[in-house]
C-alpha cells in the first residue's frame, strides 16, 4: 500500500491570526485583572481622592513648567534680540492672547488642586501619616506650586505685564523699561516659577507612586486579596 502524504494548509497568514488572537486575549485578561485590582495593575491608575489629586498635580504642574520654560529659553531671548519696539509689541500681544480659557484652566487649576491637596493631607486621618515620605512630598509639592508659581506670577510677573501694556511701544520710556526691567527682572522671576513648577511636578509624581506602599494602600491591597475566593 502506498502511504498517503498529507500537506498542511497552515499558512503564514494563519500563524499571524493566531498570534493576534493571543495578543488580544492577553490584553483583555490584563485589563480585567487591572480593573479588579488596580494596585496590581498600571501604577498610574488613581484609586482614591488623594491619588487623583497627586496625579492631577503631576500633570498640571508639569504643563505649567513647560509653558514657563519655553519663555525662559526661547521666547524672551528671541524678543530680546530684535528691536525694542518689535519686542514690546510682540510681548504685549502675547500677554493679551495668553489670557484664554485653556491657560487659565491649567494655571488656575494647579492652584485649586494644590489647595485641595493641602486640605486632604491636613485632615485628621491623614495627619497621622505625616511621617510617611509620600505625605511630605505631597505637601511640599502643593506649597511649591502655590507659593513659587501662583504668588510669584501675581506679585512679580503680572504687575510688570500691566505696566508694559500701558506703555507706547515706540516711546523711549517703554524701551528703557523693556531693557532694564522686563528683560531682567520679569525673566528672572519667570526662571523662579519655572523651577518651582518643575520641583512640584517631580514631588507630586514621587508622592503618587509612593502612596502604593503607604500603610493605607498596603492594608487595602491585603483586604482585597483576602476577599478573593
Amino acid at each position: 500500500m502506498t502511504p498517503t502524504t498529507t500537506y498542511s494548509t497552515y499558512t503564514e497568514s494563519d500563524a499571524l491570526q493566531v498570534q493576534m488572537q493571543g495578543a488580544v486575549e492577553g490584553t483583555s485578561t490584563g485589563l480585567a485583572l487591572m480593573a479588579a485590582d488596580p494596585l496590581n495593575g498600571w501604577g498610574w491608575v488613581p484609586t482614591n481622592l488623594l491619588d487623583g489629586l497627586l496625579l492631577a498635580g503631576s500633570i498640571l504642574y508639569g504643563m505649567n513648567a513647560g509653558i514657563f520654560f519655553i519663555f525662559s529659553v526661547c521666547i524672551m531671548p528671541s524678543l530680546g534680540s530684535i528691536s525694542n519696539e518689535g519686542g514690546i509689541k510682540t510681548m504685549q500681544v502675547i500677554n493679551d492672547v495668553i489670557q484664554n480659557a485653556w491657560f487659565l484652566a491649567v494655571w488656575g487649576g494647579g492652584f485649586f488642586q494644590g489647595v485641595a491637596l493641602l486640605a486632604v493631607l491636613l485632615r485628621r486621618n491623614q495627619r497621622k501619616l505625616s511621617k510617611c515620605i509620600y505625605w511630605k512630598y505631597g505637601l511640599i509639592s502643593a506649597l511649591c506650586y502655590i507659593g513659587g508659581c501662583t504668588f510669584v506670577t501675581i506679585l512679580a510677573n503680572v504687575p510688570r505685564n500691566d505696566a508694559l501694556a500701558a506703555m507706547d511701544a515706540g516711546s523711549s520710556e517703554a524701551a528703557s523699561y523693556w531693557r532694564e526691567e522686563y528683560l531682567t527682572k520679569w525673566v528672572s522671576w519667570n526662571h523662579v516659577r519655572t523651577a518651582f513648577c518643575l520641583v512640584a511636578c517631580i514631588l507630586s509624581t514621587m508622592a503618587f507612586r509612593l502612596t502604593r506602599n503607604s500603610p493605607a494602600a498596603v492594608s487595602s491591597k491585603s483586604d482585597h486579596q483576602l476577599a478573593q475566593p
